[in-house]
């Protein structure tokens, strides 16, 4: 989640995409093998095209230069779903403040 390490995707994206990786975001970076930072480089790519195909991703007020929302929100398994149950397992949702900026994790998943 430290943007000095990876830069250009916010936390809505990192949060998916560390889901779908199944990478806890507390982990330091430096901890990361090459075979998930492969996996996240791969997710990172997939969910951005699904997140454009859809028009983005409409939280609250915002919309896309062309005034249209976007509908990726739907898809979102973590992010804005602190206590909710996760879509693999039983377990809710976590949500955690870093560099002022949330993040959202299964415990579970991403333990």
């Amino acid at each position: 989640m430290n943007q000095k390490n990876v830069v250009g995707i916010g936390n809505i994206y990192a949060s998916e995409i560390l889901f779908r990786s199944s990478v806890d975001p507390r982990r330091l970076a430096q901890t990361i093998s090459n075979s998930e930072c492969n996996l996240i480089t791969s997710n990172s790519k997939i969910i951005l095209k699904e997140a454009i195909k859809v028009g983005g991703t409409t939280l609250k007020d915002f919309f896309s230069a062309e005034g249209s929302a976007g509908y990726f929100k739907i898809q979102l398994n973590v992010y804005d779903r602190e206590n909710e149950v996760c879509v693999n397992c039983e377990n809710l949702i976590s949500k955690i403040t870093q560099n002022q900026r949330a993040s959202y994790f299964c415990n579970i998943c991403q333990g």
